[in-house]
């Protein structure tokens, strides 16, 4: 069974999937989104920018990482999610877009 969790400003309600909480010694020790091939957190530029832009957006905000199973875990009617899939979310690519903090990498063709 899989336990996942999200980045959530209290204030604000809006909540950043971070995917599955991968355990060791009965504590989170990383998160994962997707199958086990997809390359890990840290490793995603997008991902990265949006939890960035999270954290300068709410600074002085109350945040909390909720894993599944906590109280607090469903959302409400209000929550945003970024990167979420509803009428009410922000995909990334919107979050992101005119952020001074985002400057992707130039991607590299194949050789």
């Amino acid at each position: 069974m899989s336990i996942h969790a999200d980045l959530v400003c209290t204030r604000c309600d809006v909540r950043l999937h971070l995917g599955k909480a991968v355990h060791e010694d009965r504590a989170p020790a990383y998160y994962h989104l997707g199958p086990s091939d997809e390359p890990p957190n840290w490793a995603r530029d997008e991902l990265n920018a949006v939890l960035w832009k999270l954290l300068a957006d709410h600074a002085r905000h109350p945040l909390k990482v909720i894993i599944e199973g906590d109280p607090d875990e469903e959302p409400s009617e209000r929550t945003v999610e970024l990167g979420g899939d509803t009428t009410r979310d922000i995909s990334f690519a919107d979050y992101l877009r005119n952020w001074p903090g985002h400057h992707p990498r130039a991607r590299r063709d194949p050789a």
